[in-house]
């Protein structure tokens, strides 16, 4: 199978369920996208014309129907020149994103500067990898459902949780690694696990009507004592993942610098990791974040037209109905097997597409998704048959999060998240290390035009020593006293306090 067949599948088969559409928050469902003036949830050369006469002032634009902030793609507030500027190098991809630059203020070190990377070839990809994708992507699907009491939609990224996880492993040793490499790749050892995504992500293709990009970084806790990342981890780290490598003072500050990187490179979907109305979002425990990003964004080859869009009825698993917005066409591609049908409906280019899979009638959704293994999506894939299908998908967008460490550990990947953890391999300080989190958070807006996907997963590093609770001691009884010399730790002095000095009440008032 070819590899463009593994991107169909881990990145948009079927991985939504239940009801659609869900009701999210409106700051949930509409990022804002910079340089989409029309709102039409894309950026091309239709909004460039819109800004140019925004620029040059016209006077006949009606600029009442314009997103005048996705306007002001340099983020200072206004629409310039260099607003204009900055799109068309983005259109003509000299540039990778638009908004506001990613910047950090001085204290925040770049850890890999000077850091040489290793030579890596791109390598073909393995069937014995590709299935064991397939399957990491039917287990993690299977045990979110799980989780999905409400029926609510869904959507995972398989590729971003293999990628934050891949990345993790090069730190980890003994049992510890050998339970992750056969969680994130069926036993595959992670010097080929590190050459198969370097090799997927180079093949990823990126065009003006198709892009999905890949980012990757860490971020260290400024404390040596706690946390010190040796250099033969930086160096796979930013040789296979191309990691970005931080090291911050884990304060607000970095909140805010984290929550930066990951709306920049997942092109604004998600607004990042942390809540910054809390005082100190990053928890004391926390030692190092190790993070992938992805960001799709692709126009179908043949968009849907005012004519084939309907207000329909949607079924949802409750057998409650609503209405919704269908969009029909016919499509060339059709997906069968015993339990299921569907349809493939390419993006333009050809590098993308979308993989519709609906159980029989006698099928429920969550039955459908148990019935799931590595096999049972490769075979479905390799079902392809040239043949028209009348199809119709509704419009639907959310947002979706989870926390995924009790997923991983039922998988097997058992020993990272505890004391016994062996990830000597990316801390050198005398303080051990296990993960404490695994936190993945997706969005997808798909419409008339195309399709907007973003997701990110955040592996979160923690020392394994547990603060004592903190303990209590008032004085407002007698006590005794000492003052000590720490060298010899003698009492130089030793008294008690049965009554300290009274507060005189005028004295208090004021």
């Amino acid at each position: 199978m070819k590899a463009k067949k593994l991107t169909t599948a881990l990145l948009s088969v079927c991985l939504l369920a239940g009801s659609i559409p869900a009701a999210m928050p409106a700051a949930a469902l509409d990022p804002l996208l910079y340089g989409d003036i029309n709102s039409d949830n894309f950026v091309d050369v239709k909004d460039a014309v819109l800004l140019s006469r925004i620029v040059g002032g016209d006077s006949t634009l009606n600029t009442v129907t314009l997103n005048m902030d996705c306007a002001d793609v340099t983020g200072d507030g206004k629409q310039t020149p260099e607003d204009l500027t900055l799109m068309l190098r983005y259109l003509a991809r000299l540039t990778k994103s638009l908004g506001p630059n990613l910047s950090f203020r001085n204290e925040t070190q770049c850890l890999t500067d000077g850091v040489s990377k290793e030579t890596a070839e791109t390598v073909e990809l393995s069937d014995e990898f590709k299935m064991s994708q397939y399957t990491l992507a039917a287990n993690l699907f299977q045990s979110a459902m799980k989780e999905n009491k409400n029926m609510d939609n869904l959507m995972l990224s398989p590729t971003s949780v293999a990628l934050a996880l891949g990345m993790t492993a090069n730190g980890a040793k003994g049992e510890t690694l050998r339970e992750m490499e056969q969680v994130i790749g069926g036993g595959i050892g992670i010097d080929d696990l590190n050459r198969y995504f370097y090799s997927f992500t180079q093949q990823l293709k990126n065009t003006e009507n198709t892009s999905l990009s890949s980012a990757n970084s860490l971020w260290v806790r400024d404390d040596p004592e706690r946390i010190l990342v040796p250099e033969s981890f930086l160096r796979r780290a930013v040789t296979f993942y191309d990691a970005e490598s931080y090291l911050s003072a884990f304060d607000h500050q970095t909140a805010e610098e984290i929550n930066h990187w990951v709306s920049d490179k997942t092109h604004q979907m998600i607004d990042g990791i942390f809540n910054l109305d809390e005082p100190e979002p990053i928890p004391d425990l926390a030692a190092m974040y190790l993070i992938n990003a992805l960001a799709f964004e692709a126009k179908w080859t043949s968009p849907y037209t005012t004519d084939q869009i309907h207000i329909t009825q949607f079924t949802c698993p409750d057998q409650s109905t609503i209405l919704d917005t269908a969009m029909a066409s016919e499509e060339y591609t059709y997906l069968e097997s015993d339990n299921a049908t569907g349809f493939i409906k390419p993006y333009k280019d050809g590098h993308y597409s979308f993989a519709a899979i609906l159980p029989n009638e006698d099928v429920s959704i969550t039955d459908y998704i148990a019935s799931l293994d590595g096999k049972a999506i490769a075979d479905l894939l390799g079902s392809r048959k040239e043949e028209l299908v009348r199809t119709k998908i509704p419009q639907f967008k959310f947002a979706y999060s989870i926390e995924l460490k009790d997923t991983l550990n039922s998988l097997g990947m058992e020993t990272a998240f505890t004391d016994a953890a062996d990830l000597s391999g990316l801390n050198e300080a005398p303080l051990g290390k296990h993960i404490s989190g695994v936190l993945h958070k997706t969005f997808i807006s798909l419409d008339s035009a195309g399709t907007r996907a973003g997701a990110v997963t955040v592996v979160v590093i923690a020392d394994n020593a547990m603060p004592p609770e903190a303990k209590e001691v008032d004085l407002n009884r007698p006590f005794v006293f000492m003052i000590l010399d720490e060298e010899s730790d003698l009492p130089v002095f030793i008294g008690a306090v049965t009554k300290p000095t009274e507060v005189v009440p005028e004295i208090a008032e004021e």
